[in-house]
């Protein structure tokens, strides 16, 4: 950020006090706060209540798409405009929320959409990847720790007042598995970030750590704070204001020593505390005997010499008593350091300067560091930059130090301090050399999907954004540069102030996208290897670093195509016709099947309508089945084209592996791009048969199969069914149809209709019934004799 607008960012693990301490913060500097962590509980939460398959990534993804994440005023945080700040607290989010942080897509997802919500400044953020990842730029980065116990036991304090039911160490160990799995995830470990400010608030409350951090801000501190909390600077409070390193007349004293000493060597110069000049003359196990001239010698306790001393050594002590006994000058050479250490410090502190320090031991929280006899203390984050060796390893090693605290006799060092300082120096006379333009080299140091971390020199990195790269497509930039390679890289950009610098890799050689313009036009054919696959189609390189893509619709002139793998293999060379060029978006569009025939222009001269055609299987799904035609094209048959007789079947029975099936062509929609199959018209309607076999008036015989109250269904041959209505049958007065017809027998009945198209057969037991009588009627009246009592003269003239 730039300007008058800021972004702090505030890392460490669970139970440090991050979002307790931030949110103090920004109220403090009327910042506005973003919960990091409580955006991946919120996430965790979506996917356990929505049963999200974690290990599946499109779902992740597509439950990623789907939500929509939001805070308050109160910093308390919503999910669909549903308050779940309590919710993502509980166990069983808990539980599972490292496991879901550590997924690439969630992780990328909400740091673009942190960057996104904090990019107008003004923020304060904690996470653990803070720091690290979403702002490694951030203006102020500050790093919380805490021991492990003390973690935990705030954890479960708060899970206390929620009357959670859980036991001290069950949060413990949630808390030392959560600090585990952060640690060592593929993605965004937590790691402390570079040039971060460490705090360790193990002994702190949360209003000492808000306020330490809010001075730093202010700048009312000068210097990093951290480990302030051991037991070794429990009592190192205060920071540079107290510069009196000894008392005004401890000062006056030196002074006057020195002074009298620089007289001359006489004998008034040999008083207790005047500085004395001699030389080891012996030595024995307890003392070390100094020749003063004079024929006077001092001694000095052997203890106070930190390597062995020799015969003949000119060294300078001070006088500290007189042993009248035995003739001595009792000297101590400890003494003078610490006076003379009183000065180096003073000084250092006030202008700014660094001192030589040797690393004596390790102790709770640090090293023990010896300058000119004084002891001082040197946190554990303060001994180097980055950690390099083991703390055993600093052992009886000098080194340059800053001093950062004093209060009294108690100093606070710092390495660290120094080696910053000198870093920043060797960086601005970097950058201040450095033009853009200029080829250097570089070391790969982190690859994140957006670019990569170059070092470029000592403590400055460098960025190689993805675009910059290379001149094609990058689909992961780990394709293009490896962790811990070295290479040459172009500088295209130097922000001196904020210490920025863009590299460039491609830009070390010739654009091809340029040279292959030049050479292509739209409508050319051209020859290119399939290189990636995806669900909405294929990339093929066509060129040195130019790639195109074939969207699904131009795989093939079928318009079902489900999966571009059905037609494409990554590996295969194509043969594609060049659809568009976007020169500004550097953007080419190909087309397979425009580089073919297209078989629509023929399919209805290659296979009229009614026609029969062998076809090959290809998909069977529930309604329907797809078939492919000889020229590539495919038809579909529906579930109700198998059979004339049953309309729901099991395609599959009609369908034999490896065995192609005759299908005869219903119909032909060119413009859009439909072929209608049927297998069940290779025969003639069933019905249609039936109607010539017994036209409308003919007597046929049929099975009642069921009553039903508007009449009965009749079974007839072929396996058809025909209706005779309730009207369509004499009862007796009181009788009803199940008294007249009985299931399972066999009844003559006349055809009334045939509807081909609805597949329907009318019967008609009526008139059957009434043509069998008139036919009775008839048969009697023929053989009845004119002498007959019914005898009419006149019915022949009737007649």
């Amino acid at each position: 950020m730039s300007g008058s607008y800021k972004i702090i960012t505030i890392d460490g693990p669970s139970g440090a006090g991050k979002s307790t301490v931030a949110k103090l913060i920004a109220n403090k500097l009327g910042f506005k706060y973003l919960d990091t962590g409580a955006m991946y509980r919120a996430v965790t939460l979506y996917m356990i209540e929505n049963q999200v398959d974690i290990k599946n990534e499109e779902e992740v993804i597509n439950a990623l798409n789907k939500l929509n994440i939001g805070f308050d005023s109160n910093y308390r945080i919503y999910l669909d405009s549903q308050d779940i700040t309590e919710d993502i607290r509980k166990e069983k989010v808990v539980k599972f929320v490292s496991e879901v942080s550590a997924i690439s897509s969630v992780r990328r997802k909400m740091v673009d959409l942190q960057r996104d919500i904090a990019k107008e400044g003004n923020y304060i953020l904690d996470g653990r990847d803070a720091g690290s990842v979403v702002f490694p730029n951030a203006d102020y980065k500050f790093y919380l720790e805490a021991s492990l116990e003390e973690r935990a036991k705030r954890r479960y304090k708060e899970e206390l007042s929620k009357e959670v039911d859980i036991s001290f160490e069950a949060v413990k160990e949630s808390i030392k598995k959560r600090d585990k799995y952060d640690s060592n995830r593929k993605d965004s470990p937590l790691v402390v970030p570079e040039n971060a400010i460490i705090i360790d608030t193990t002994n702190m409350t949360i209003d000492e750590v808000a306020e330490e951090i809010t001075d730093i801000f202010l700048n009312k501190k000068t210097i990093s704070i951290f480990d302030i909390n051991s037991d070794n600077l429990r009592n190192r409070e205060g920071i540079m204001e107290d510069n009196n390193l000894s008392n005004e007349q401890e000062r006056n004293e030196f002074l006057k020593a020195v002074e009298e000493f620089g007289e001359g060597d006489n004998n008034n110069s040999y008083k207790v505390g005047n500085i004395v000049k001699g030389k080891i003359e012996k030595f024995d196990d307890s003392d070390v005997f100094i020749n003063l001239n004079y024929k006077v010698e001092g001694k000095i306790n052997r203890s106070e010499f930190e390597r062995e001393p020799y015969i003949g050594e000119e060294l300078e002590a001070l006088i500290d008593s007189v042993d009248n006994d035995n003739g001595y000058f009792i000297l101590s050479k400890a003494k003078l350091d610490k006076r003379r250490a009183q000065f180096v410090i003073e000084d250092a502190i006030k202008n700014n300067k660094s001192v030589k320090g040797i690393v004596k031991e390790v102790i709770k929280g640090g090293f023990n560091i010896s300058i000119m006899g004084y002891q001082a203390f040197c946190p554990f984050s303060q001994i180097e930059i980055n950690k390099g060796i083991k703390d055993e390893e600093h052992i009886g090693k000098e080194y340059d130090f800053k001093i950062i605290k004093k209060k009294g006799k108690d100093i606070v060092a710092s390495r660290r301090a120094y080696q910053e300082e000198k870093q920043n120096s060797n960086i601005e006379t970097f950058l201040n050399n450095l033009k853009e333009g200029d080829i250097i080299n570089g070391k790969v140091k982190n690859i994140e999907r957006y670019g990569a971390f170059i070092g470029i020199t000592e403590g400055l990195d460098g960025f190689l954004y993805r675009e910059n790269m290379s001149w094609a497509k990058i689909i992961n930039p780990k394709d293009i540069i490896t962790r811990g390679e070295e290479r040459a890289f172009k500088v295209l950009s130097i922000d001196r102030e904020k210490h920025r610098v863009d590299l460039g890799l491609k830009q070390l050689e010739n654009d091809s996208w340029v040279q292959f313009i030049e050479e292509y036009h739209v409508g050319d054919i051209i020859k290119g290897e399939v290189t990636n696959i995806k669900k909405f189609g294929a990339f093929v390189k066509v060129y040195d670093d130019v790639e195109g893509l074939i969207h699904i619709s131009d795989l093939s002139w079928n318009s079902h195509v489900n999966s571009p793998s059905d037609f494409v293999k990554k590996g295969a060379y194509l043969e594609c016709k060049i659809l568009a060029i976007d020169v500004p978006e550097r953007k080419l569009t190909l087309g397979l099947k425009q580089a073919q025939e297209n078989p629509w222009d023929t399919v209805s001269r290659d296979f009229p309508v009614k026609s029969i055609v062998k076809c090959k299987p290809k998909r069977v799904l529930k309604n329907f089945a797809v078939f492919e035609l000889p020229n590539g094209l495919e038809g579909i048959c529906d579930i109700g084209d198998f059979d004339w007789i049953n309309s729901i079947v099991n395609i599959k029975d009609y369908i034999k592996e490896n065995e192609d099936i005759d299908m005869v062509i219903l119909s032909i929609d060119r413009d859009k791009q439909r072929i209608k199959l049927s297998h069940k018209h290779l025969k003639e309607s069933p019905w249609r048969v039936f109607e010539k076999e017994h036209p409308v008036g003919s007597v046929v015989d049929g099975i009642v199969k069921a009553i039903v109250e508007s009449g009965a269904v009749v079974s007839l041959e072929n396996n058809l069914e025909g209706f005779m209505h309730i009207s369509q049958i004499d009862l007796p007065k009181g009788a009803n149809l199940e008294e007249a017809l009985k299931i399972g027998e066999t009844y003559p009945f006349v055809v009334r209709e045939v509807n081909q198209g609805k597949h329907r057969i009318s019967l008609s037991r009526k008139d059957y019934m009434e043509a069998q009588t008139k036919k009775e009627t008839q048969n009697y009246i023929s053989k009845e004799e004119p002498t007959s009592l019914t005898y009419n003269p006149f019915d022949n003239i009737n007649n």
